[in-house]
């Protein structure tokens, strides 16, 4: 399990997605959290969560002017 605090909002906070085997849990702390995944986006608030296919093209980012934490659970598969 991981904290995370991506960088707050700028021109650069858009990632590239990527895949890998597994799935992920993603829990938001504070803030808000726009997750994609499969090219579809949430949007997360604080105490939402979302559960996914980590085999699906997927990336996370903090597209708001406020911080952001949330926590990472991902678990691998063979």
């Amino acid at each position: 399990m991981l904290l995370i605090s991506p960088p707050l909002f700028t021109n650069q906070s858009e990632g590239n997605p990527f895949a890998h085997s597994g799935y992920e849990f993603l829990f938001v702390l504070d803030g808000v959290l726009t997750v994609e995944v499969d090219g579809e986006r949430t949007e997360l608030a604080e105490r939402q969560s979302i559960l996914f296919d980590a085999r699906k093209r997927h990336y996370w980012f903090n597209l708001t002017e406020h911080d952001v934490q949330f926590l990472l659970v991902s678990s691998k598969t063979n």
